[in-house]
């Protein structure tokens, strides 16, 4: 069904309308035979507007009376009555004075004039219409609505109807208008396609991947603390989410791609060169992260030392010049700032620098580590994800390469996300299979269950689960007194693919007895065999 106060979308044209297939009509149809009926029970109801939406319809209705599911038996049959009657929709072209009258006498929308009650929504729905477009209203029976249609021929044309729910939505969207309720419901040619229709509903909450996530023990939401759709995944979710990474390696791999990783965080010039900033994307991406916390420090820092290497860098101009003295004939060097620096040092470790020197030397050597100890003070921003950038991007910087031969050539841009988010692509997974996953992708793949605890039974049971485990199979055990009956359930209800059932007689056979989640037994076999072919339906990712 649609979402509860959904929005009203674009005013349809009439072209749009004339294009009505032949199921949005009946539910448009209904949406008028359901305010017929809403008429006959309470007369004062006033109407705004009752189009067709996806899988249904709604009509939006504003009535001291707070309308319920459990009003809908009432209103329903008041709507067969209706239905039965096999009124005509008959279209009736009006100038927009009579329309306006009409709404002000309470005519529209109801099923008679009603003095004193004008019928103000109406009002409001007859300003939206262009100049010049024309105006109709439709009428079965006693009703008589603005509307610009289209309509099935009669009021018997509807098939199978149903209400559904109600919900809250303001008038025109607008929260600044009167909220009003809006009652939902669905039609359909016949009861055979509306009953399909449920049940295909009843099926889909049983696949709620949240849900199933949920009773599974595959993630948890905590939206206080982590935010809406955004799960924590627990071990067996995880397990998932490996094993569909495996898939994509190697797959990847076998086509001879090759892989790399880039860091989540970049520097702002990248994007000033890919040209996400300053105009393309900059208002889609997140605030760049800086840390002007350092930014005053560093400043600090790096003014005491371009004080310090002044004070040093006078005393190495002395050491140059006695260098240059010592020299015999007429050529010398001219020493860089930094080869000064290197006299000063050795002057220091030979002791013959003045104290005051040494010491301005120290705190140099201090400032520079602190200095380079704190945070890089550029400013960083998240890796910006959505594949339509990088196309845009790549259109609008075009970008060349030298090839092996040495030629320029344009590289290709493809983005290929092959299994999109994580929680959207296994909540996907999650419905399809209603949490029974295939062997392979099963969070917990097989269970070893004992017939009781006994200790041989058990010894000859560990065996066999420390061989699946050996060979990295999600199994786990249970090797309880607990009656056997309880413990299958227990695996049933947490979705465990296999289970191996060991009694006595499976022991002294040296076999297992082999049962599927919501199959059931599939018989007794060798354990060596019933291990290997559990190996091999994962290897070879069956379904």
């Amino acid at each position: 069904m649609p979402e509860d106060n959904e929005q009203p979308k674009e005013r349809k044209t009439l072209d749009d309308r004339a294009k009505m297939t032949e199921l949005e009509r009946i539910r448009h149809s209904c949406a008028h035979v359901l305010a017929t009926a809403i008429l006959r029970i309470w007369p004062e109801a006033q109407f705004a507007a009752g189009p067709p939406v996806e899988n249904g319809f709604y009509y939006d209705v504003d009535l001291p009376h707070r309308i319920s599911p459990e009003d809908f038996p009432k209103i329903e049959e008041e709507m067969k009555k209706e239905i039965k009657a096999n009124h005509v929709f008959e279209k009736i072209a009006v100038s927009r004075e009579q329309a306006m009258k009409d709404s002000e006498s309470g005519r529209l929308g109801g099923l008679s004039e009603r003095p004193g009650n004008p019928s103000k929504f109406k009002i409001g729905n007859l300003a939206d219409i262009p100049e010049g477009e024309q105006i109709t209203c439709y009428r079965n029976g006693d009703f008589i609505d603005l509307c610009a249609g289209p309509h099935v021929m009669r009021t018997g044309n509807i098939g199978a109807f149903k209400l559904t729910h109600v919900a809250s939505a303001y008038y025109k969207g607008d929260e600044r208008n009167p909220q009003l309720q809006r009652i939902y419901g669905t039609a359909f040619k016949n009861k055979t396609e509306m009953e399909a229709y449920f049940t295909m509903l009843e099926e889909a909450k049983k696949r709620d991947h949240r849900k199933i996530g949920t009773e599974m023990g595959l993630f948890a939401i905590d939206t206080e603390f982590v935010g809406p759709g955004l799960p924590l995944w627990l071990p067996k979710g995880t397990a998932i989410v490996e094993e569909l990474e495996k898939l994509a390696k190697e797959t990847e791999f076998a086509a001879g791609y090759v892989r790399v990783k880039t860091p989540h965080i970049a520097k702002e010039k990248i994007y000033l060169t890919s040209g996400h900033l300053p105009v393309l994307y900059a208002a889609s991406m997140f605030p760049p992260m800086t840390l002007d916390e350092f930014r005053i420090e560093r400043k600090q820092l790096q003014e005491e030392i371009i004080g310090l290497r002044a004070v040093l860098a006078n005393y190495g101009e002395l050491l140059a010049e006695e260098k240059i003295a010592a020299q015999k004939d007429d050529l010398y060097d001219i020493l860089s700032a930094e080869e000064k620096l290197g006299l000063v040092e050795t002057a220091i470790e030979a002791g013959r620098a003045p104290a005051k020197i040494a010491a301005a030397y120290q705190e140099l050597c201090k400032a520079s580590q602190k200095l380079r100890r704190l945070p890089d003070p550029d400013s960083y921003y998240l890796k910006a994800m959505n594949c339509p950038h990088h196309h845009r991007i790549f259109a609008a910087q075009p970008r060349s390469y030298r090839d092996r031969d040495n030629t320029e050539k344009t590289p290709l841009c493809i983005h290929r996300a092959p299994l999109g988010t994580h929680e959207r692509f296994i909540g996907f997974l999650i419905e399809h299979y209603a949490g029974n996953f295939p062997l392979w992708l099963a969070p917990e793949q097989v269970r070893v269950l004992t017939l009781n605890d006994d200790e041989k039974l058990v010894a000859y049971a560990k065996e066999i689960y420390r061989e699946l485990r050996a060979a990295e199979v999600r199994a786990e055990a249970d090797f309880s007194a607990d009656p056997v009956k309880a413990k299958i359930a227990e695996a049933e209800k947490a979705k465990v693919h296999t289970m191996l059932v060991i009694g006595h007689r499976d022991m002294e056979a040296g076999q297992v007895s082999v049962r599927l989640h919501s199959r059931g037994p599939q018989g007794a076999k060798p354990k060596g065999e019933a291990v290997a072919e559990i190996l091999t339906t994962i290897k070879e990712r069956r379904v």
